[in-house]
């Protein structure tokens, strides 16, 4: 409690604070207490057998709030007795809340329960009470919930407020952050309408918290959105009400006037400010306005007050100085005219050059046209490369050039270093058109050409950010700004270059030497041809000068229009090979031409220690093609890829191959290891040419172009030898026959087979469906075959697979492929249709990714995970071939290939936490994961057994009835008539019965599809079910309309809805929230069992 002595003067709410003394005769106790309380405290310290002896005024203080067992005493007496044993509690949780603030929170809800129980209109005082502990300590986060819990009490016992009582709370609470909310204000009015009270009154009370609440600007906005539209109080008196309370207290003044602008009384806010000056005045005090700049000026510019502030220049200088030096958005128009409105008000002022450093040029050009004087004389160098991105942004805005900044020689320079040379080449216009701007643009680019060292210290290559600067200078708008520097920046003399590296390798760096050449030494260095016996040091170095030469040369060829460039390309042509190969990529014409064009000179002339390309990344289908001259051949030997482009792309190879790219004996190839020792990274090594090396999860995948000629292979330690290529008279020849398979009137493949045939051989030899084989073999993918070819360069592996050094004579090899994709994703085992393959794709999973093609081989991966997922898709399989189909013995295979495994490793002591407790029972402790993993459990614990030995058996062909066999009249007929008679029912009633009854997903599309009925038919079977009550008919969105009578699980992500009468049925784990064994809750026995064991089900009740 802060008290003022008696010598001040007291404010109208004051109370009088009385110093009490109690005593009992041997205790005497002193307590403060206001002069309201003054008989309720005798009374309560009656109670504790102490009674009042003496008392007198000592101070005054503000309204307090009541505390919880005068406020008792005062509004319910009768429930002294039972309170009073709660005042212990609360007078430990003072003591405690700093020190263990959840203990009291846990303690103090008993205490809360068992008042809401016996005297719920008590419990909100105690609650209050207990918040203003948590508060006095700033501990936000416990207070909200209180006032959140009081506000759901008042509202459910429908309690009186003692707003007064309220009020001094929430003053107090307004000083904690996010605490006086919007929604706890929406709850207060809330009440407040509840209660009986006027619109009037709310809005009062809300603008007394809003006026303790200053720091929570969002309090405004959401009282204003939800308390302003009433039928008996306008939007108008709600702002006025509101926007007094926020002057009143002289805070959120901008923030407020950024609400109220967006309103539909707008005018009337403007008109109340506009006449009261008093108010103007505190608007214009209210610096920084920060984001709300614009809000305030509109409100103010036609006032008294800015127009008397606007005409006196010294006054407008030193309040556009607070201005200028705090955060704010864009600058506006208005402010650039206040600057020259306060034209002499700067004299003899002094501005902080450093606090400008993120401000404004327009505002800085402004400042020094109107005569600003700086605390530096060299004015605001500490400027930041933020300030030219500023500037463009506001020219939308303000058309304005920087005359003044580029005439003082001080501000040029800061204001020009602050300017990086890819700014001026992202805005090369902008620099264009204003010309002050556009000076200080050509003195950046002087001082970037003055400062061109990188190649020095890179010993003698450009570093790539560089690189991309230059390359970027080189449009005709950059040298416009300034032609000489431009000239000076693309000028490389390798001799100066190969001078200046050595020495600054000496003076700079660990690697020393006591020779610096000369010019004719250095000359003669940069004319070996063979780089070994010089010192590793300055070999790397001329090495480097030679790459970094030619690369400007090339450049300045580029810039002149004289750029010698193998063969001409398009750009669709150019992606179009990453198309074909089923690689991602969106490649220029000329980034490939260039590519290839740089690709021809260095294996020409290859040498060790050359630098990398500077061409980007030369991992594409371009530069995978070289040495694998026939997997480019088979991509574009295909008859429905698009010949306009293939021919194209054709031209192009055979320019390339006659420069000496394709057919040359390089070949590219890809190296991964698992561990990174002996790593390579970018550059030439023994002979190879390394173009990319990445290292992710402990893997090392190195790309180079190789050749045996020329490279070390010992010395890289290959896996393999390098694959076959092509010569290039051999490459030639077969791009001159390509249009052979282009101009076919059938659709041909190479070696003269059938595009039908190829797709028949390819399918059996993989696992890939009709429609992914066609997808391969002919050029053109579809939505179904994207599912089967999933990895990105899958189609260029199958067919790089089957390519011969004769592919245009002999054609594919099929075997070869087959064999390819036995040791790549498994020997095949089994074949679907595209329908089957289709109807299976919603069963995959993306973590863990299997997909439907990793369960048709013989290649199953131990990971508990995996492997269920695995059986999930096996599962669905079983049931849907026809009985007559013989794929169903290579299911059963399969099932039992992976009970073998998961047995194995079972074991062998894996996957114990697997292994523990029965099925179906999570243990304690263990993650809910767990149930999904177990899944393989179904499998290795025999509940498939009778499903695996079905699938095993040799149906009789002449008693199988073809068809689904999800219907019962293809799998169970017998059945389905005995149903019939027994029910009195038709036979396609007695088969949709039996499908509702057994199986977990009955839906009205899917008992269609089984049956091969129309909607009308299954509206035909249904009907006797429905008279009968043999089904109820209920809308449960489940896609059906149609379910078992009783109680139904509810619907997850692992289940569909279904009836509990047919969990015995399925194996569902026991727990709070139903979920199967096996995701889908697929049938685990054979569907003509099931159907009977449904039937016996439903016999039994």
């Amino acid at each position: 409690m802060n008290i003022n002595p008696l010598t001040v003067s007291p404010s109208t709410s004051a109370h009088i604070i009385n110093a009490t003394r109690f005593t009992n005769g041997t205790t005497t106790i002193v307590e403060l207490v206001p002069k309201p309380l003054q008989a309720i405290t005798d009374s309560l310290m009656a109670m504790r057998g102490l009674h009042r002896t003496t008392h007198r005024p000592v101070g005054w203080a503000p309204p307090q709030p009541v505390g919880f067992i005068h406020w008792v005493a005062i509004n319910h007496p009768q429930d002294m007795p039972n309170m009073l044993k709660y005042l212990r509690e609360l007078s430990w949780a003072e003591h405690n809340v700093v020190t263990n603030p959840v203990k009291v929170k846990i303690r103090l809800q008993k205490s809360i329960d068992d008042i809401i129980v016996v005297a719920p209109h008590c419990a909100p005082a105690f609650i209050m009470e207990l918040a203003h502990y948590f508060a006095a300590e700033k501990k936000s986060s416990f207070v909200k919930p209180y006032l959140n819990l009081i506000h759901k009490l008042e509202k459910t016992h429908n309690l009186p407020i003692d707003y007064d009582q309220r009020m001094t709370y929430f003053v107090e609470f307004a000083g904690c952050k996010k605490v006086v909310t919007g929604n706890i204000m929406w709850m207060e009015a809330e009440n407040l309408v509840a209660q009986g009270f006027t619109p009037q009154q709310i809005i009062d009370y809300l603008a007394q918290i809003i006026t303790a609440a200053t720091r929570h600007d969002n309090v405004l906005y959401d009282i204003r959105w939800r308390l302003g539209y009433s039928k008996e109080l306008n939007g108008d008196s709600v702002d006025n009400i509101m926007l007094k309370a926020v002057f009143s207290v002289q805070k959120l003044l901008p923030q407020a006037i950024g609400h109220f602008r967006e309103t539909e009384n707008a005018q009337s806010i403007q008109k109340l400010i506009r006449e009261n000056r008093e108010y103007q005045e505190q608007l214009i005090a209210a610096q920084p306005w920060g984001w709300e700049t614009d809000a305030c000026y509109e409100v103010l510019c036609t006032t008294e007050a800015w127009q008397e502030l606007t005409h006196n220049p010294r006054r407008l200088a030193e309040w556009l100085l607070n201005h200028f030096t705090s955060p704010s958005p864009r600058t506006r128009a208005w402010v650039i005219d206040a600057i020259k409105q306060g034209r002499g008000g700067f004299d003899g002022m002094t501005l902080p050059a450093k606090k400008l450093g993120y401000g404004s040029l327009n505002i800085i050009d402004a400042l020094v046209d109107a005569g600003a004087t700086w605390d530096n004389l060299d004015g605001p160098t500490t400027l930041y490369g933020a300030l030219w991105t500023r500037w463009c942004r506001e020219l939308d805005e303000i058309e304005g050039d920087l005359p003044a900044i580029a005439a003082d020689p001080h501000l040029r320079r800061s204001v020009s270093d602050a300017l990086d040379v890819m700014h001026i080449i992202n805005h090369s216009e902008l620099f264009l058109r204003y010309k002050a701007a556009g000076e200080l643009a050509a003195v950046a680019l002087d001082r970037f050409a003055d400062h061109r060292r990188d190649t020095a210290q890179n010993l003698g290559a450009v570093d790539w950010y560089y690189e991309k600067k230059i390359l970027s200078l080189t449009n005709s708008q950059c040298r416009q700004l300034n032609p000489e520097a431009i000239d000076r920046i693309m000028d490389f003399d390798p001799v100066t270059e190969l001078i200046n590296t050595i020495s600054y390798q000496t003076s700079q760096t660990h690697y020393h030497t006591d020779h610096v050449p000369s010019r004719q030494e250095a000359a003669d260095l940069l004319a070996l041809d063979n780089l070994d016996h010089l010192d590793p040091t300055v070999a790397l170095i001329v090495a480097n000068i030679h790459e970094t030469h030619n690369w400007f040369t090339k450049l300045n060829q580029e810039i002149r229009g004289t750029t010698p460039t193998i063969g001409t390309l398009t750009d669709p042509a150019a992606r179009y090979l990453y198309e074909l190969e089923q690689t991602r990529g969106n490649p220029t014409a000329k980034s490939i031409i260039n590519q290839i064009t740089d690709l021809a000179d260095r294996l020409a002339h290859p040498q060790q220690f050359a630098q990398s390309p500077k061409a980007g990344t030369f991992v594409n289908p371009w530069v995978r093609g070289i040495g694998h001259e026939q997997t480019l051949i088979a991509l574009l030997a295909r008859p429905h890829i698009n010949p306009e482009l293939a021919a194209e792309i054709r031209d192009f190879l055979i320019a390339a191959t006659h420069a000496g790219v394709y057919g040359s004996g390089w070949c590219y190839r890809t190296e991964i290891r698992e561990t990174d020792e002996q790593a390579l990274h970018v550059g030439w090594h023994h002979g190879a040419w390394v173009l990319e090396s990445r290292c992710a999860s402990h893997r090392r995948t190195t790309h180079m172009l190789v050749h045996p000629d020329h490279t070390n292979l010992d010395a890289l330690h290959l896996v393999d030898e390098p694959p076959r290529s092509l010569t290039g008279e051999q490459f030639l020849h077969q791009l001159e026959q390509l249009d052979t398979i282009h101009q076919a009137a059938t659709p041909m493949l190479p070696g003269g087979l059938t595009l039908a045939e190829g797709v028949h051989q390819l399918a059996g030899r993989t696992t890939l469906t009709p429609d992914a084989a066609h997808a391969v073999l002919s050029g053109v993918m579809n939505d179904n075959t994207t599912p089967q070819l999933y990895a990105p360069g899958m189609v260029r592996d199958i067919l790089d697979a089957g390519t011969t050094n004769n592919l245009m004579e002999t054609g594919l090899d099929f075997a070869a492929i087959g064999d390819y994709w036995a040791t790549s994703y498994g020997a095949p085992q089994l074949h679907l249709t595209d329908e089957e393959y289709a109807q299976l794709i919603p069963l995959e999973l993306k973590e863990p990714y299997v997909r439907v093609a990793n369960t048709l081989t013989d290649k199953f991966y131990d990971v508990s995970s995996v492997m269920s997922q695995y059986l999930v898709i096996l599962i669905a399989m079983a049931h849907l071939f026809p009985r007559i189909d013989p794929r169903r013995a290579a299911v059963a295979g399969q099932l039992l290939r992976l009970k073998d495994l998961a047995t194995r490793q079972a074991s062998e002591g894996h996957w114990r936490m697997l292994f523990t407790g029965n099925l179906g029972e999570l243990q304690p402790g263990n993650s809910p994961k767990l149930l999904d993993w177990q899944t393989i459990r179904a499998l290795t614990e025999g509940h498939m057994d009778e499903l695996i030995a079905d699938l095993q058996q040799a149906p009789d062909q002449e008693t199988a009835a073809a068809g689904n066999p999800y219907d019962p009249c293809v799998n169970a007929p017998e059945l389905v008539t005995q149903v019939a008679d027994t029910l009195g029912i038709p036979q396609d009633s007695a088969r949709y019965f039996l499908q509702i009854a057994a199986l977990p997903n009955p839906t009205d599309k899917n008992v269609r599809a089984w049956n091969g009925w129309k909607p009308k038919q299954l509206a035909h079977a249904a009907t006797p079910l429905v008279e009968q009550g043999l089904v109820v008919q209920e809308n449960r969105r489940a896609g059906r309309t149609r379910f078992l009578p009783g109680d139904w699980l509810p619907k997850t992500k692992l289940m569909p809805l279904m009836e509990e009468a047919k969990t015995s049925l399925y194996l569902i784990w026991n727990t709070p929230k139903p979920q199967p064994v096996v995701r889908g809750c697929p049938p685990l026995v054979p569907l003509p069992v099931l159907f009977h064991q449904a039937w016996d089900l439903y016999q039994q009740q």
